[in-house]
């Protein structure tokens, strides 16, 4: 019983570590989805005294993706009834050219605020509107979020290394006279821990499996998955099959450290 009562509190806190791991995978999913998403929406207006020249424009700004401009035939179309097609047209001639510009990624506050200042000091340029105050709010939003979730993952892990390093001992203690038989009889010190090592593999498995059928269900919860894509505007995956081997290896690991560092620091006591 208590053998079992000792498995289950080091599953427990290794499920806590790879709740927190997979909670930053999902996080840094959410966060990268958001950010393509803006991504594709946003764009920089710019109001040309002369038509641009493409190539040129786009070779001189690299990160310029796409430039597009924005036909004035809309806005002139209101006034077909009022004014004449010679009117229309003398309008047309002296508007400025009006061109809207997409960029390779979503761009950083020093990025937009560079890209305006190179922009603004072409002669041929008349104004240019990058939305910079909604640009940078979005932006902030997205770092406050990005450390809010970095912060909870690594204080669970915190706790958790904690506590697993004390069952580690526990378990230690426990097999600490079994250890000291077969080192009488000359047994290696990895051979002598060999226990402790089979817990270590076992319960990290377990911790993984557990881990996993959590957000798999999580997963398929229809109530859950329509919150936040009404969030989001966007579907995320809560479980790939590639974060399973990732938080497989990471228990594996985690398990096999702390417990050759209970082991070593047993070892230096003796």
């Amino acid at each position: 019983m208590k053998s079992l009562k000792n498995h289950i509190s080091l599953i427990l806190a290794l499920f806590a570590i790879l709740f927190a791991v997979q909670i930053f995978f999902v996080s840094e999913r959410t966060v990268s989805s958001y950010e393509k998403s803006l991504h594709n929406s946003y764009s920089i207006i710019v109001l040309a005294k002369t038509p641009i020249d493409e190539n040129k424009f786009l070779n001189r700004h690299k990160i310029i993706k796409e430039l597009e401009q924005i036909s004035a035939e809309k806005m002139l179309s209101q006034f077909k009834d009022e004014l004449s097609a010679t009117n229309i047209g003398l309008l047309k001639s002296s508007l400025p050219k009006f061109y809207r510009l997409r960029l390779t990624h979503y761009p950083t506050p020093k990025e937009i605020s560079a890209l305006s200042y190179r922009l603004e000091a072409q002669k041929n340029i008349i104004r240019v509107e990058s939305f910079s105050k909604t640009h940078n709010r979005i932006h902030r939003m997205l770092l406050l979020l990005n450390q809010i979730h970095i912060f909870f993952a690594l204080s669970i892990i915190v706790i958790a290394v904690l506590l697993i390093i004390k069952e580690m001992s526990i378990w230690h203690y426990e097999h600490q006279n079994r250890m000291s038989i077969m080192s009488l009889f000359g047994a290696p010190m990895w051979l002598r821990s060999a226990v402790l090592y089979k817990i270590a593999l076992i319960d990290a498995f377990f911790s993984t499996l557990f881990t996993s059928m959590l957000f798999i269900a999580l997963g398929e919860n229809e109530q859950l998955n329509s919150y936040l894509n009404a969030i989001l505007e966007t579907d995320i995956d809560l479980l790939l099959p590639l974060d399973a081997l990732k938080l497989l290896s990471i228990a594996v690991v985690t398990s096999i450290l702390l417990a050759s560092l209970v082991i070593f620091r047993q070892k230096e006591r003796v």
